[in-house]
């Protein structure tokens, strides 16, 4: 993961955590790609405390793959 969105997901783990979630779902282009590179629809970001991970459909697979600086990525049908 790129040292920028490093950052920023320790940042967003931070700031929900103190807010007391474990867990959150992001929605909306904008702020998927702000997180974690990726940018297209559809698209969601599941957020955890032990991952992240980027779900999106499976004909994105090359741009997930190229765009996003994300652990895991989980592909829908």
């Amino acid at each position: 993961m790129d040292s920028i969105y490093l950052s920023k997901f320790k940042a967003f783990h931070l700031a929900i955590n103190k807010r007391g979630f474990q867990n959150i779902i992001i929605l909306g282009v904008n702020n998927i790609r702000y997180l974690c590179g990726f940018y297209s629809n559809p698209a969601y970001l599941i957020v955890t405390v032990s991952g992240n991970f980027l779900t999106t459909e499976y004909r994105y697979n090359e741009q997930a793959t190229y765009e996003s600086h994300q652990g895991k990525i989980m592909y829908r049908v």
